[in-house]
């Protein structure tokens, strides 16, 4: 397990069971961990980004006895298509072995999340760049899991939610640029938008340093009362 410095913020450590990713699509691009696994990576199948399942690290948490705030799987895709479910159930009933943490699970395929269901201590997420990824809240809203949260980061257009339950039963929001050598900090009217439809509804809101704000907001969903469904 690792430290978190101000690169993520919103965690104390980060967990990596599962590692690497076969996403195509855009995020691609953008991903900092593929570089990284490129460069440093001990074995071929590291260097090249294929998901690999790390047995040894399954303990990690348990061996931690100070609970933390844990971001699970950041170096890859815990809920990909190409994970195969024992991974995934591996993984979960590790962290109800050490339930005295908080996990945090971020996916860009909630619907593969969905086939699961999370207790009170693991928070389900989902990531949304652009307004094509608006589907992926919709899909969030039916997994089984008391806390959801939606990370807009990096933040790469205007969002433009559907209607006024776009976010109904989301307990937290994290608002963040790109960084990196692509580096693109989104126009304050974007953020403000998105400030402002959180406080409407009563939702915890991060706001990540990279968007250099005067005065960034940092909740964190347990700071609020728990919303009936």
């Amino acid at each position: 397990m690792n430290p978190v410095g101000n690169t993520i913020g919103w965690c104390d450590l980060t967990w990596n069971p599962v590692t690497g990713c076969l996403n195509e699509g855009e995020c691609r691009k953008f991903c900092f961990n593929r570089p990284i696994f490129r460069r440093f990576g001990r074995t071929a199948k590291e260097k090249d980004f294929q998901p690999l399942f790390h047995a040894d690290r399954l303990n990690e948490p348990k061996n931690r006895k100070k609970p933390a705030r844990i971001f699970v799987c950041c170096a890859g895709e815990l809920f990909g298509p190409w994970v195969p479910d024992l991974w995934i159930e591996q993984v979960l009933l590790a962290a109800g072995h050490a339930n005295w943490h908080t996990y945090m699970y971020l996916t860009k395929y909630p619907k593969r999340m969905r086939e699961f269901s999370f207790q009170s201590y693991e928070w389900a997420g989902v990531t949304v760049s652009r307004n094509v990824d608006l589907w992926r809240i919709g899909q969030l809203q039916r997994v089984h899991a008391y806390t959801r949260f939606v990370s807009f980061e990096p933040l790469l257009e205007e969002i433009k939610l559907h209607d006024d339950r776009t976010l109904d039963h989301i307990d937290w929001i994290i608002l963040g640029g790109l960084t990196g050598s692509r580096r693109f900090e989104p126009p304050l009217g974007w953020v403000c938008q998105l400030e402002a439809e959180a406080r409407t509804k009563g939702i915890a809101l991060y706001e990540k340093k990279n968007l250099r704000l005067p005065g960034p907001v940092q909740q964190w969903p347990d700071d609020y009362a728990r919303r009936s469904e």
